[in-house]
């Protein structure tokens, strides 16, 4: 009896930690401030920021709704604030940037 009251016990509470560390899965697709001159496109852990004719290529990373670009060519990193409801991002200068209904080759 003992034992099965303890194994209910760490399953309720195994449920627990798992639904509280239920994380969002960030971005996927492409994000733009509507200029059709600057967006951004996220492909699993990879993300390409394209401006005009230049491009930039990188990983990212989610933590504590901050998305962290790091660019492969030594440009250093970019941050923006993501909504994960509204599906959004935010640049530094309070730019928004939209989530594009399709991608942008």
């Amino acid at each position: 009896m003992r034992r099965a009251i303890l194994s209910t016990l760490v399953c309720v509470m195994m449920l627990v930690v798992l639904a509280g560390c239920e994380s969002t899965k960030g971005p996927s697709g492409t994000y733009t401030p509507g200029d059709g001159l600057v967006f951004i496109t996220f492909d699993g852990d990879r993300s390409t920021l394209h401006m005009g004719q230049l491009t930039a290529e990188g990983t990212w990373k989610l933590k504590d709704g901050v998305i962290t670009i790091t660019y492969d060519n030594n440009a250093g990193e970019k941050s923006y604030e993501y909504n994960a409801e509204d599906d959004t991002l935010k640049a530094s200068n309070d730019e928004i940037l939209y989530k594009m209904d399709q991608t942008i080759d």
